[in-house]
This record gives C-alpha cells, sequence and structure tokens, in this order.
C-alpha cells in the first residue's frame, strides 16, 4: 500500500496510484488514523471497491475530487466536517453519491435537506458498508445497461422488460433524490 504522511495530512491509497474502475471510493476524515478500527475499515471498504482512498486534508481532498474526470466517485465524510466539506464538492458532476460516517445522526440530519447527493448518515459501519455497496452495485448496473446501446447503429432498439424496469427505477431514483 503507498503511504504519504505528514503532520497535516494523510492519503492512503490502495495497491495502485491508478484507477482500473469507473468509480473511486473516497473517506475525508481528518482525524482518520492507524488504530485498529481503522485497519478494519480499509480492508472493509476495499472488499466493496479495490480503488479506496483516504484524505485528512480538506483541500487535497477538495483538489483530488476536482481532478477526476472519468469516474463516479462515492464519497464518505465525517458529520464533523461534512458542513464545511460538502459545499466544495457536492455541486461536482463527478460525485456520484455522499455518505456521513458519525456517532450522532440527528445533529447531521439538516444535511440530507440541503444537499440531495447524500444518500444517509450512519453510525454503524456494517449500515455504512452495506449502502455503499448498494450505490455502486446500482451504479455498475446503469453503466452496464447504457453501454448496451451502439451509437454508430441506425436502427433503434427494443427496449427489453429489464431495460424498462431499469428505466423505471431510474425515474423513481431521480425524484426521490430530489424530494424536500
Amino acid at each position: 500500500m503507498n503511504t504519504a504522511a505528514s503532520p497535516n495530512n494523510l492519503l492512503l491509497r490502495t495497491n495502485d496510484d491508478e484507477n482500473k474502475e469507473s468509480t473511486t471510493l473516497l473517506w475525508f476524515d481528518p482525524n482518520i488514523g492507524s488504530h485498529e478500527d481503522t485497519e478494519q475499515t480499509k480492508q472493509e471498504l476495499r472488499s466493496i471497491n479495490d480503488f479506496v482512498i483516504f484524505y485528512t486534508d480538506l483541500k487535497l481532498c477538495v483538489t483530488f475530487v476536482q481532478s477526476i474526470k472519468k469516474e463516479k466517485i462515492f464519497l464518505i465524510t465525517s458529520g464533523s466536517k461534512a458542513s464545511q466539506f460538502l459545499p466544495l464538492i457536492s455541486h461536482l458532476s463527478q460525485v456520484d453519491s455522499i455518505f456521513i460516517f458519525c456517532m450522532n445522526k440527528d445533529k447531521h440530519q439538516h444535511l440530507i435537506n440541503e444537499y440531495s447527493k447524500i444518500i444517509g448518515i450512519y453510525v454503524y459501519l456494517n449500515d455504512l458498508c452495506s449502502s455503499i455497496r448498494q450505490q455502486i452495485d446500482l451504479f455498475n448496473k446503469q453503466l452496464q445497461t447504457f453501454s448496451i446501446f451502439d451509437h454508430h447503429q441506425q436502427s433503434t432498439k427494443d427496449l427489453s422488460k429489464q431495460s424498462a424496469e431499469f428505466l423505471w427505477f431510474q425515474l423513481f431514483h431521480y425524484v426521490t433524490t430530489r424530494l424536500p
């Protein structure tokens, strides 16, 4: 694992510096350390998505998110820094989903109404990981569905029952994420 650390920043990446997937799992938390529970969390996240990055420095994290052009980012942040961090990145198209991990869910509940990309606020790691896994699976299914269409063909294709169900689900997801 590549590790670059300084007193003000901790950046941890998995095996390669190059992402071979269409998704990046990014965790921003200034309090990430090398505690045993943090190591367990890293392993759990890596089982969900092979490319996982941890940032402790706000500016470096925002710069990284802004530099991503081709992948979608699934972002985890601590509740304590969410109010500072979310205004800087929530509007970016490369950010697909935002997850808040904190000890006091009620304290940060108002953020769900302010930022449509927030999937949820989680107190337990198992719940957080389950939600991340569901969102990444959904994203991968969407990616597969849209890659079926060949833009070079002249004729149009009929939607199968599965594609139609997906489109209805996509519409449902779009509407529910934008409800007040």
